[in-house]
């Protein structure tokens, strides 16, 4: 699973950059209480990684 996120994930990133207000995030979950968990645990940040370029194209 490298790379990828669940939805929950980035609504939790979101909201830990103060991007978001918890009440939009729970909104939009489809799972409040994983999403809660994740808060409460300072879980779901995901760091960017740079893409690489692939051998051979431009």
């Amino acid at each position: 699973k490298h790379g990828m996120q669940t939805f929950n994930q980035s609504l939790a990133t979101l909201f830990q950059r103060r991007l978001i207000t918890l009440q939009t995030a729970m909104a939009y979950s489809s799972n409040q209480e994983e999403l809660q968990d994740m808060i409460n645990r300072g879980t779901g940040v995901v760091q960017a990684v740079p893409a690489q370029r692939i051998q051979g194209r431009s």
